[in-house]
């Protein structure tokens, strides 16, 4: 693809634009335990881009109680802060090592072109 001009090449950009999954590939040793990750999303683009919309994280482990928050901006001073949090997913798996379980959230979140946003799973 070459360099475009954005907004004045947006029909031709327009065909090339496609929905993505992005997976990260997290090797597992079984050699650890965690109660929790934290995360940034961001949505940086030089592209002519709406929002990017996140429907849902996948896990795996000997899972039970999962949750799912989310904050704008960073979590820094905030990450023991329940009132500074939203919670976007509560449900309750059986465990699953091997195959990832999808922990769809209760409403999508969006993220606009320079916009940041915290996740707590």
């Amino acid at each position: 693809m070459t360099t475009l001009d954005g907004v004045l090449q947006l029909d031709a950009v327009a065909d090339e634009l496609v929905h993505e999954n992005f997976t990260c590939d997290t090797r597992d040793h079984e050699d650890h335990t965690f109660c929790g990750i934290m995360f940034d999303l961001a949505c940086e683009t030089e592209r002519p881009v709406e929002y990017i919309e996140i429907s849902s994280v996948h896990v795996r482990g000997a899972l039970g109680p999962m949750t799912v928050w989310t904050t704008p901006g960073s979590f820094s001073g905030k990450h023991e802060t329940e009132e500074a949090w939203t919670k976007v997913y509560s449900e309750t798996h059986a465990r699953s090592h091997n195959e990832l379980v999808e922990l769809r959230l209760q409403s999508p979140l969006r993220l606009k072109p320079g916009e940041r946003l915290r996740l707590y799973v």
